[in-house]
């Protein structure tokens, strides 16, 4: 009687160790086992030997109307959501460019320094705000004239664009394209980027006043999430590259 309890014991098989590598049992020697399992446990598929399904069939082919049933239980169950990425919304990162101006202001003469434009941007994370630039001045006298960006009224030390006028012959005037571009860290808020225009001292790099007329100007900041700014290309020491002609 006691051989006869030990030899029955050799054929019973738990339940749990049948199901030990998930919900099917014919896919733990498949190399795919992991992604099966993975979508069983999603709902993405129920088995192919109904009602007990406890079987996947892997290799198995699929058909048509089976692919579309698995891309629609992946789409409506969110198990992967295409509206978010890395946790945050699509709505947050999407308008990667998030303000741009675009201003004529054709011979509206002013005393410099002025501000020329101006734009409000949030942004949801840290990262680093590309902005560009230019503007059409026209002075009427020799001097230095350039740009200077200001980001939450705090100007950036340096000139990102500036060039020298000079009156010659029988022009009484001269008009000046600048152009820039540069770059500057900011944290998750509102933040108010603006440029400013005017006379320039060529030795302390400062705007001061000086009449002069501009148009045709234009401003575009670009949000990049998570970015960082290179002390030697741009930053809040104003470098970057500039053009004046």
């Amino acid at each position: 009687m006691l051989l006869m309890v030990a030899v029955l014991a050799l054929f019973v098989v738990p339940v749990a160790a049948i199901a030990a590598g998930g919900t099917f049992t014919d896919d733990d020697t498949s190399v795919f086992e992991g992604d099966i399992e993975w979508m069983a446990a999603n709902g993405i598929t129920a088995g192919c030997n109904p009602p007990t399904n406890d079987h996947y069939c892997p290799d198995d082919a699929v058909t048509r109307g089976q692919m579309a049933a698995f891309m629609k239980r992946l789409a409506t169950k969110k198990v992967v959501d295409a509206d978010k990425v890395d946790g945050k919304h699509a709505s947050d990162i999407a308008p990667i460019a998030v303000a741009q101006v675009d201003e004529t202001l054709g011979g509206s003469t002013v005393a410099g320094p002025t501000t020329i434009n101006s734009v409000s941007i949030t942004v949801p994370s840290n990262g680093v705000v590309l902005i560009t630039g230019s503007a059409y001045i026209n002075a009427n006298t020799d001097n230095y004239f350039g740009i200077k960006v200001v980001v939450d009224a705090t100007e950036i030390a340096q000139p990102v664009a500036f060039d020298a006028f000079s009156t010659t012959d029988d022009d009484d005037d001269e008009t000046e394209w600048m152009s820039y571009t540069t770059a500057v860290a900011v944290t998750p808020g509102t933040h108010i980027i603006s440029q400013n225009a005017g006379q320039m001292n060529a030795g302390t790099a400062e705007l001061e006043a000086g009449s002069f007329f501009y148009n045709s100007n234009s401003m575009t900041v670009t949000f990049i999430p998570g970015g960082t700014v290179s002390a030697s290309t741009v930053g809040t020491s104003g470098g970057g590259s500039m053009t004046g002609e």
